[in-house]
């Protein structure tokens, strides 16, 4: 296993950088796709290669600006086991979940933890980025990319971030992960720390109630990212996402517009929320109008077959009318001509055509 942390961490020197331009959207692998940031927003980088032999792997990190600091990142690595499987998983394994500051490690400081045989696992939490990234360890790979990126472009390293962590660890070794990370300091005046732990962490947040709701706004957009993450890879060992009762049911994009637009400024929230609640009235005074028209138009269509009925059964009557009438004068006529002729008597012809007549 020394062997194997001594070549992991040749390969800082032996992998390249490749600067990288995508769509907003990036294929991650044939069935999982996804949504990073605008180009004009963004930087980025890919980092690479095989490693003797033994596994290839594979490390995307995408940046969204916002003036010089870090609004959100999105790291993706994915690692193929090309030889030695059992002492490469025993090393991944290790490194993933049994070290002391392994990031699949449970512990109390994390908001949200599932996971299914070390299989299929979601992290939710605050985490301590730049400690992390100073932290030298058995797999640089990871985090040398995302320190050069930081690097290049004269980014300060937050201290803390907003993380979500997305893992498939297959049987076959192949390790897919994809990491979710938002700046919240860059917008917070205050300090975010209380009694030495976070505000988003779980001994506090119950107590910090804006923190609980933008902490709330968080899990749920995460756990609609892992629930399209699981079913992309078709993994059979599902997590229970619907077990933690939280309600994401909304759309992916209607999630991520609610937690970018949601703010710890309580100012900020209320104009937020304020601007939400009129764009709600809006919405239903508009729904309101277009059903008050709707009816005010099929009032008007049913008013005006109703009017066509009318003057087509009066029309119907008109005829049946006339058709009497001539029948009538028709017959009187034949009376006329018998009396004429002689055949009926003057008092005859009368009392026919008064019966005519009357009928």
């Amino acid at each position: 296993m020394k062997l194997l942390s001594k070549i992991f961490l040749l390969l800082v020197f032996n992998l390249t950088f490749i600067q990288i331009s995508y769509s907003e959207e990036f294929k991650f692998t044939k069935n999982h796709t996804i949504e990073i940031f605008d180009q004009n927003e963004m930087v980025e980088n890919t980092y690479g290669g095989d490693i003797y032999g033994l596994v290839n792997i594979k490390v995307n990190n995408f940046i969204k600006k916002d003036d010089k600091k870090i609004h959100s990142i999105i790291s993706t690595l994915r690692l193929d086991v090309t030889g030695e499987l059992g002492k490469v998983k025993q090393f991944l394994q290790s490194y993933l979940f049994n070290n002391n500051d392994s990031v699949f490690r449970e512990n109390v400081d994390n908001n949200i933890y599932l996971n299914n045989k070390k299989t299929n696992v979601l992290i939710i939490k605050n985490f301590k980025l730049n400690k992390w990234l100073t932290t030298s360890d058995d797999f640089p790979e990871l985090k040398s990319p995302l320190k050069k990126l930081f690097f290049d472009n004269g980014f300060d390293t937050p201290e803390n971030i907003l993380r979500s962590d997305h893992l498939y660890f297959k049987g076959n070794g192949s390790v897919y992960w994809v990491s979710y990370m938002y700046n919240y300091e860059k917008d917070l005046i205050e300090n975010s720390y209380k009694s030495s732990l976070s505000k988003f962490h779980p001994n506090n947040i119950n107590s910090e109630k804006k923190y609980k709701l933008y902490m709330d706004e968080w899990i749920k957009l995460s756990l609609k990212r892992h629930q399209k993450f699981q079913e992309d890879f078709k993994i059979k060992r599902n997590l229970d996402l619907d077990s933690l009762n939280y309600n994401f049911s909304d759309e992916l994009e209607v999630l991520k517009n609610n937690f970018y637009e949601a703010s710890l400024d309580e100012n900020k929230e209320k104009e937020r929320k304020a601007k939400l609640e009129a764009e709600k009235k809006a919405k239903a005074e508009k729904e309101r109008k277009a059903k008050l028209e709707a009816e005010k138009k099929a009032k008007a269509e049913k008013e005006r077959k109703a009017k066509l009925e009318a003057e087509k059964n009066k029309l119907e009557q008109n005829q049946g009318s006339s058709e009497q009438v001539d029948d009538l004068i028709t017959r009187i006529k034949e009376l006329n001509d018998m009396y004429e002729k002689g055949i009926i008597s003057e008092d005859e012809f009368k009392i026919l055509k008064d019966k005519l007549i009357s009928n």
